[in-house]
């Protein structure tokens, strides 16, 4: 049996030891570095460093970049049952995401997104908790089919003081969207109103009564409001004509009567869509663009499908 040299001895401890330092160097780390060092990471690859030490296993918690794809939530994968590798399913996509929330933290989100085209479940319900204190440092929110109060919207809003992006659309639970406090640092405004293509209100005439006006209040920062799925109902020319007036760096309104909605919502609109196009371009070129006095409004023509 031939014995080891000394040398050897030396190479083999000195290669294990390197081995050991880069393990022993991370977990020596303080955990807020760790944090932002696996907030680099897609959040399935940072979940798989929970494996490695104790001190990591709930550093993840505190991912800061929750973006939950087909990338992110193993998509292909093997399965036992059948041997072969198989295509992540609605449910367990849906498993998945519910898991990692219910372990997140909550805290330090800076980003949160969910891409997957579940062909189940087409709408998403949110409804606040009672103790919700907002998104402080929340700048963009998109509410598209969500079912979701008028009060929880009011609510999530008048908590979000640094929005500058918002937009709503096919949101049928919603009637009006009410404010506490004004969004001061609002820039981007998107609304879509579906609900009004399910009912029968006529266009706005001036028989039917004044215009409304808002409180007065100066938005500082809006620049840019598109508005579709104008039909020319009151309501709608009062809030177009509210945002005009006080929208004082307000740089582009676009007004569109042309709901802009899935193939699925478009079926339904396709049976009285060409009243409704002429009567809303008509009312918002009569009435919004008559009070327009920056040439900032543009009321696009919308030639109704034959």
């Amino acid at each position: 049996m031939s014995m080891m040299s000394n040398s050897e001895q030396h190479l083999q401890g000195a290669v294990a030891k390197r081995r050991k330092v880069p393990e022993n160097l991370l977990c020596n780390l303080p955990t807020d570095i760790l944090s932002t060092i696996l907030s680099l990471l897609p959040i399935n690859d940072a979940i798989r460093t929970s494996i490695l030490s104790r001190k990591l296993k709930h550093v993840w918690c505190s991912h800061s970049n929750l973006t939950f794809d087909k990338g992110t939530m193993w998509t292909t994968y093997f399965r036992p049952s059948t041997g072969y590798y198989g295509v992540l399913r609605d449910k367990e996509f849906i498993t998945m995401v519910d898991t990692v929330l219910h372990q997140h933290s909550g805290m330090g989100v800076e980003h949160m997104e969910i891409k997957f085209g579940l062909h189940k479940l087409t709408t998403v319900s949110l409804q606040l908790p009672s103790d919700f204190k907002g998104f402080m440092n929340l700048k963009s929110l998109t509410l598209v089919d969500v079912s979701i109060t008028d009060e929880d919207v009011q609510c999530m809003l008048s908590k979000c003081n640094l929005l500058e992006f918002f937009e709503i659309a096919y949101c049928g639970m919603v009637t009006c969207i009410r404010m506490l406090r004004p969004l001061d640092r609002l820039k981007h405004l998107v609304s879509i109103f579906v609900k009004w293509m399910k009912c029968r209100h006529r266009p706005y005439c001036k028989e039917d009564g004044e215009l409304r006006v808002g409180l007065p209040h100066q938005h500082n920062y809006l620049k840019s409001v598109r508005i579709s799925g104008f039909f020319g109902h009151k309501d709608q020319v009062e809030l177009a004509l509210h945002i005009l007036r006080s929208s004082i760096v307000l740089g582009k309104m676009e007004i569109t009567p042309k709901l802009e909605i899935s193939n699925y919502l478009a079926m339904q609109d396709c049976l009285y869509e060409q009243e409704h196009y002429v009567n809303g371009h008509r009312v918002a070129t009569e009435f919004v663009c008559k009070a327009d006095h920056r040439n900032v409004v543009n009321v696009v023509s919308v030639l109704p499908s034959t």
